[in-house]
């Protein structure tokens, strides 16, 4: 890691103590009306959306930079782990299935990016 943080990893650094602010406190929703809680439902899904859209994104970095062709040299082995999945399993906490989506949905992301940036002449 470099001594200076990225722009991307200076503002996912910035969104965690946001996310941890939100109320935690049972008493608080205990205070709410039912609209207010499927609000507040709702709200917590989205945000899980977009966080849950930019996990697969770094997952498929993950995979990219762990490329079989990579051999020893590639991120996943290189770390000690077998696969990309194995090493965004233990990197998140995540089950392995959450794990094996996640790079899907990443590598595949960047397969429709790339081929959007694809230009017939």
């Amino acid at each position: 890691m470099s001594e200076t943080p990225s722009a991307v990893l200076t503002a996912f650094r910035g969104a965690t103590p946001v996310l941890a602010a939100l109320p935690c406190e049972v008493n608080l929703f205990d205070a709410l009306d039912d609209a207010d809680v499927l609000d507040v439902q709702r709200e917590i899904a989205a945000q899980r959306r977009l966080l849950d859209a930019r996990a697969a994104v770094v997952a498929g970095q993950v995979a990219r930079r762990s490329a079989p062709e990579l051999g020893s040299a590639g991120l996943a082995q290189r770390g000690g782990f077998r696969t990309p999945e194995e090493l965004t399993r233990v990197t998140t906490g995540s089950t392995a299935g959450d794990a094996r989506l996640a790079v899907r949905v990443g590598v595949l992301m960047n397969v429709v990016e790339n081929m959007n940036s694809f230009h017939v002449p």
